[in-house]
């Protein structure tokens, strides 16, 4: 699996469950969460679950298989999700939404995408917006292990690919 893959499926795994979810404060004509991947900082809309995916660590030795002449390495990698949900039950949704992480029918569908997901504690961080309104926030950690794939043609790097092919002047 490569990183834009596993992000699709941590996407689409986010989005459908807080799709169905309708809020009773404005905007009320709108039922469900959206689900967005952070790209840059800013603050987030009313009714919007951001994730922010962080540094990917790996194994130093992969497992090698050559397919056809070209080598690919197969590393067992870990990243973590920070999952922002900014509604008006913020912390009770996103407790529901731990405790659905937890149950078979997710289970089945990591098992289908070769990922594991190991969930954190939910954090109230409502905050106070120009001392006369509140920021609902929540916010938990996902911890997700998948198979990072590389295929290259001469697999990870050796200390015979890491020498100067010409003296450095």
């Amino acid at each position: 699996m490569t990183v834009d893959k596993l992000k699709a499926v941590i996407h689409k795994l986010t989005a459908e469950y807080f799709q169905n979810i309708t809020e009773p404060h404005p905007p009320a004509e709108r039922a469900g969460i959206t689900t967005e991947l952070a790209r840059t900082k800013r603050v987030a809309t009313y009714n919007t679950a951001v994730l922010t995916f962080f540094d990917i660590t790996t194994d130093t030795r992969p497992a090698r298989l050559n397919i056809d002449g070209v080598t690919h390495d197969f590393f067992h990698a870990r990243v973590m999700v920070q999952v922002d949900l900014f509604c008006q039950n913020a912390v009770s949704e996103l407790m529901k939404f731990t405790h659905y992480l937890n149950s078979p029918e997710v289970d089945i569908f990591c098992q289908n995408n070769n990922v594991d997901i190991i969930t954190t504690v939910v954090r109230d961080l409502t905050d106070i917006v120009a001392d006369t309104t509140y920021r609902v926030r929540a916010m938990t950690e996902l911890d997700i292990g998948f198979i990072l794939e590389n295929i290259t043609d001469n697999g990870h790097f050796t200390e015979v690919d890491l020498r100067w092919q010409t003296p450095i002047q």
